[in-house]
C-alpha cells in the first residue's frame, strides 16, 4: 500500500526501480545551497531592526517616565 504512494522524486528516470543514494545526492534541489550561490548581506536589515528595538525601548522609557512623574 505504500508503494504506490511513493513520490516520482525517489524513483530513477529508468522505470520504477527506486533511484540510488548517488542519484539523490547528485540531484541538485531547490532549497540546497551550494557554493556557487552567495547570500544577500542582511547588514541593513539588522540595522533597522536595532532602530525599531530602540524606538520601542525608548518610547516605553519615556512613558514609564510620564507615569512616574505624575505621582
Amino acid at each position: 500500500m505504500t508503494d504506490t504512494f511513493t513520490s516520482s522524486r525517489t524513483r530513477s528516470a529508468a522505470g520504477n526501480q527506486p533511484a540510488s543514494a548517488a542519484e539523490n545526492q547528485s540531484a541538485s534541489r531547490p532549497g540546497d545551497k551550494t557554493a556557487e550561490t552567495k547570500e544577500p548581506s542582511l547588514k541593513g536589515t539588522f540595522i533597522a531592526v536595532m532602530l525599531l528595538g530602540g524606538f520601542i525601548i525608548a518610547s516605553w522609557v519615556l512613558v514609564l517616565a510620564l507615569f512616574l512623574s505624575r505621582n
